[in-house]
């Protein structure tokens, strides 16, 4: 899916010796990412995204408190010097995001891990009740936290969190969250006597209260990032058993840099073999796997493609839901909440969309009608048009994270070194 080309004349007049991080106005990320083909990639993505006038954002990824996804601050004592004060408010803050994003998307879950029923047992009015009240108290921790910032910009988005539940404060009333001075509290016995198709319109669907505390916490997690970087301090993501421990502390962060270019470099792989065999369905005129009359070689070839897709798409669900990079998990989400919003179409065509995985039954796939796998893999808005579309966007961010431990030191300043070695490679 690559679209390469050679830019190498843009550095034809600089030397080794240059340390800027501009060369005649381009950014070394940004070249990075034209290089690799990722920014050709993003492009695609927005005008696919334009074109389709839908918002498919379906809240950010689930991540299981137990295995929940840590971030750490990790600094030396060579470079700029780091304030270890603001190094401790990040973390915190950057846990609290953490643990909001969790429970939030515990919420808006679908298919057979949603906490929603069409009929509900006391066990699942308990297990909804108990994920409502760890979104409260984990909303409560991130507004007070962030309220109380030294940095402005987060100050003021969690000002505006606080409003988004304001905006909400009757809906909630009605299933007996309340609002006071900032702060939501659950009554129990309310709660459960609510009705549960109310407490969905309120965490689970597009729009809710849910998914906007989940927006405002992503904008949140990206102000983090800039003062991160603006105070000289690099947040890494990393599994929680590699956040603590023995031994140098300056080998263990080498040791999780290494391993996490490999991750998003293998991510980068997988995501471009689905986009691939997305795309090998979406194509159209002559070289189209679709035909107006099908002979048992043209179902043959789709049945090939189609479980090629599988295969890729499998793939991408398992090594993305368990990446260390928040965002990966996020997108991967997404890609199998499409694949849930499909499931029907899907079941007619022979393929079921499992836990965990999709799979396709050669016979009942033949036998299908293949206008039915058309609409499915060929057509604008399709559940092969998302597919690419989430499979480059899961490519880019695995593209970007892997150049940005090339591109910047602990500290978060610029590391020219490690970028004339990647230019040398790459151009």
């Amino acid at each position: 899916m690559n679209i390469r080309q050679d830019y190498s004349f843009l550095f034809s007049n600089t030397n080794g010796s240059n340390q800027n991080n501009i060369f005649y106005g381009i950014n070394l990320a940004d070249y990075a990412t034209i290089k690799s083909g990722s920014y050709a990639k993003l492009l695609r993505s927005y005008y696919r995204e334009m074109a389709s006038g839908t918002d498919n954002h379906n809240n950010k990824v689930d991540k299981d408190k137990s295995h929940a996804v840590n971030h750490t601050v990790n600094h030396t004592q060579t470079g700029p010097t780091v304030d270890s004060g603001k190094v401790q408010e990040i973390n915190g803050l950057q846990k609290s995001v953490d643990e909001l994003q969790s429970s939030a998307n515990r919420l808006s879950k679908k298919g057979g891990a949603s906490l929603f029923r069409e009929e509900y047992t006391d066990a699942d009015k308990e297990a909804l009740f108990n994920a409502v009240s760890d979104f409260v108290s984990d909303y409560n921790a991130l507004v007070e936290k962030g309220g109380a910032s030294s940095f402005s910009s987060i100050a003021s988005m969690s000002g505006r969190m606080n409003d988004t539940a304001g905006d909400h404060q009757q809906a909630l009333g009605e299933i007996g969250i309340s609002l006071n001075k900032g702060k939501l509290s659950v009554n129990k016995e309310a709660f459960m006597n609510a009705d549960m198709e109310k407490v969905k319109e309120v965490f689970h669907e597009t729009n809710s209260f849910g998914y906007f505390v989940s927006r405002r916490t992503d904008n949140i997690e990206s102000a983090i990032d800039n003062v991160a970087r603006q105070n000289h301090i690099t947040i890494e993501a990393v599994k929680e058993e590699n956040s603590s421990g023995g031994g140098s502390t300056e080998k263990q962060e080498t040791s999780v840099n290494h391993v996490l270019k490999q991750e998003m470099t293998n991510m980068q792989k997988y995501a471009d073999e689905l986009g691939n065999a997305a795309d090998a369905l979406l194509r159209t005129g002559e070289s189209s796997l679709f035909k107006e009359e099908y002979l048992a070689e043209d179902k043959e070839a789709l049945y090939t493609a189609v479980s090629d897709f599988v295969s890729d798409f499998n793939t991408v669900l398992e090594k993305g839901s368990a990446s260390t990079v928040s965002s990966i998990i996020g997108m991967t989400g997404r890609l199998k909440d499409s694949a849930d919003d499909h499931a029907q179409m899907l079941k007619e065509i022979g393929i079921s969309v499992g836990e965990k995985a999709l799979t396709v039954d050669k016979e009942a796939f033949l036998n299908a009608d293949m206008e039915q796998v058309k609409e499915l893999f060929n057509e604008k808005n399709s559940f092969g048009y998302f597919t690419a579309d989430r499979a480059e966007s899961i490519e880019l961010t695995a593209n970007n994270e892997a150049n940005r431990n090339n591109l910047y030191t602990q500290e978060g300043v610029y590391n020219n070194a490690s970028a004339g070695t990647l230019y040398t490679g790459t151009v």
